[in-house]
């Protein structure tokens, strides 16, 4: 299972493409693939990816 989270993390980042994001979107998959482990449902993981590019869309507008 760790591996297989691992995995899932890396490629959660990879499929982004942004090479210098790579460790922050690794984290993020794991949390989410960590989240959908612990409760068994898939709503957490993407309330997590739908806060997460919440918070980048609104600091892109912010700070743009």
């Amino acid at each position: 299972v760790a591996l297989a989270l691992l995995a899932s993390a890396l490629l959660f980042g990879a499929i982004h493409l942004q090479p210098a994001g790579l460790p922050t979107l690794g984290t993020l998959g794991l949390v989410m693939g960590l989240a959908l482990r612990q409760t068994g449902s898939l709503w957490p993981a993407l309330l997590v990816h739908a806060c997460w590019n919440g918070s980048i869309f609104l600091l892109m507008r912010a700070f743009a």
